[in-house]
């Protein structure tokens, strides 16, 4: 285990006092690192153009800004912070925390709520999110005090029992990149995952695929102008697109009303959503504490996170939820939850 005398922690802030540059042998820059993976070309070999469907652009969208606090507290910075708050450990573990996993911004909190917001996004569109734990050094005495986290597209990785297998475009040069495969440990990576209680990653991916399948909800410009467009046979099309995606989406929940449906229904759906912003929040708080618990066996502390908010409390969701269920909570007590107005 390492050392925490203040002597060391002094050489660790001096060093995280400069950038992070440098590669994985000692004396080449600000410090080294013990990175596996690679960055892959941006945009190289993939298609976007499903992040384009109704699903990614308003459906997640929504749920998205549900898993910000960046966003969801703009107006109350204290509640925000208190969201997460990490306990047992000193300062000086705190501000490395904080300061790094904000991608070494600053150890000011606001960043790190944006932070956790972008792993919202990332999510959700994905169904996974995947880091490696990039850990630095310093070049003389080969300490610990600094890490990155590096984002692993989920889809060049590979899960296994042990390993994660990343197979990316490596580039050779600016203009050529070719295939390499390489083997990163587990206990290296941080892995966050769509949860169970939302059907896993499995289902995730089969169901967005469904959704997608069923192309866009409006047809196109051209085909709109085509002298064979027909508005009525458009129109049944559309609510025939309608019913499908709320079937589909039904398992998620949905925060917008639904036509041809109860107003118990409606509501019942949107508690469902909360309830999947709940607990894909999970799924992040256990990535927290996935690095949490890498930085206490490096630096041989003990810390622990707390999250407290009502907003993300599972246990009060199942009540309500449970309430809702058999006639025992009014629709403006129910508004009232789904407002956080409590």
């Amino acid at each position: 285990m390492v050392s925490n005398s203040e002597e060391v922690w002094l050489r660790r802030l001096h060093n995280q006092s400069h950038s992070l540059i440098g590669t994985n042998s000692a004396g080449e820059g600000n410090g080294y690192h013990d990175r596996i993976s690679f960055d892959v070309p941006h945009g190289y070999g993939r298609d976007s153009s499903k992040y384009n469907h109704w699903l990614h652009t308003v459906y997640f969208r929504d749920l998205i800004n549900d898993l910000n606090p960046g966003l969801a507290y703009w107006r109350d910075k204290k509640r925000g912070e208190k969201l997460f708050t990490i306990d047992n450990c000193s300062d000086n573990f705190k501000n490395t925390f904080f300061k790094y996993v904000s991608n070494g911004k600053s150890w000011h909190r606001d960043e790190f709520l944006d932070e956790i917001g972008n792993w919202g996004r990332w999510l959700v569109h994905q169904g996974r999110l995947i880091f490696e734990m990039v850990n630095w050094y310093d070049n003389t005495t080969n300490e610990f005090y600094a890490f990155e986290l590096k984002i692993l597209d989920d889809e060049y990785c590979t899960i296994k029992k042990d390993k994660i297998i990343f197979k990316a475009p490596f580039p050779v040069n600016e203009n050529q990149a070719q295939e390499k495969i390489i083997e990163i440990p587990k206990e290296k990576c941080i892995i966050m995952e769509w949860h169970n209680e939302l059907g896993g990653y499995s289902f995730n991916k089969k169901n967005t695929e469904k959704v997608l399948s069923l192309g866009e909800n409006h047809s196109s410009i051209s085909t709109m102008s085509d002298w064979s467009w027909n508005p009525d046979k458009e129109l049944n099309r559309m609510k025939r697109w309608d019913e499908n995606f709320n079937m589909l989406t039904s398992v998620w929940g949905t925060n917008n009303p639904l036509n041809n449906t109860t107003d118990y229904y409606q509501y019942y759906t949107r508690l469902k959503f909360k309830g999947t912003s709940i607990y894909l929040m999970q799924c992040l708080s256990n990535g927290i504490e996935q690095i949490l618990n890498r930085l206490n066996k490096t630096l041989n502390e003990k810390s622990i996170l707390k999250v407290s908010d009502e907003d993300y409390n599972e246990s009060k969701y199942l009540q309500t939820k449970s309430k809702w269920a058999e006639g025992k909570m009014t629709f403006k007590q129910l508004s009232q939850y789904l407002s956080h107005n409590y």
